[in-house]
């Protein structure tokens, strides 16, 4: 069906999608399907294309997705970690299992493995603060990341903030590693709710107000 804008138009509409895309399966992205620049076009018009050679043509291509904003955390020997989860998804409901994607080389990877648990913090509009904290370049690392914020310890032990619309704890279920990436799948063991909130929703590289 077509969007109520388009309705009783004379001229032909039709979905315009486009190829060369990356692939990759914790973001959901379809190679073959990928809606580029609005979801219905004029059937004449052209759509923007280009290739993706590199990580910086790759991210591009990703910030053009509208994506809640989540914080992978986890509980560590000397304290918590976390990074910013560019890849967090779901991958089947039954039984109801998530992924991550993390580098090989981030503290939080190792806190995963050796505590075998993890949560999914997916923040709310005022969580500026969360947010500066572990996008900045020169923000501080690893358990400085912490502090000042406000969390508290999940059932797994992994930080869940306060300023969340919702958080999803998981007990790790299988590893796979390529590329220097580790795919982390885990199973939801705890949901936690605050519907009082209103999401942080990121959009071609910026935080929409």
């Amino acid at each position: 069906m077509l969007p109520a804008k388009y309705v009783d138009q004379h001229e032909p509409f039709v979905p315009l999608l486009c190829e060369g895309m990356p692939d990759s399966m914790s973001d959901g992205v379809d190679p073959n399907r990928v809606l580029h620049k609005t979801c219905w076009q004029k059937e004449k018009e052209d759509c923007m294309q280009r290739e993706i050679t590199d990580a910086r043509s790759f991210w591009s291509a990703l910030s053009l997705r509208a994506t809640s904003v989540a914080i992978v955390t986890a509980a560590g020997e000397s304290g918590p970690s976390g990074f910013l989860a560019l890849s967090a998804a779901h991958f089947t409901p039954s039984p109801p299992t998530m992924t991550v994607s993390v580098s090989l080389t981030t503290s939080a990877y190792v806190d995963i493995v050796e505590s075998q648990h993890f949560a999914i913090n997916y923040l709310s509009k005022d969580a500026v603060d969360v947010y500066q904290r572990f996008s900045a370049r020169d923000a501080p690392k690893g358990t400085e990341r912490f502090s000042s914020l406000a969390y508290k310890s999940g059932k797994s032990g992994a930080p869940i903030f306060s300023a969340i619309t919702g958080a999803l704890e998981c007990k790790v279920e299988e590893i796979i590693k390529r590329h220097g990436t580790a795919l982390v799948i885990g199973t939801i063991i705890l949901a936690h709710d605050n519907e009082a909130k209103l999401p942080m929703v990121h959009y071609r590289g910026a935080i929409i107000e």
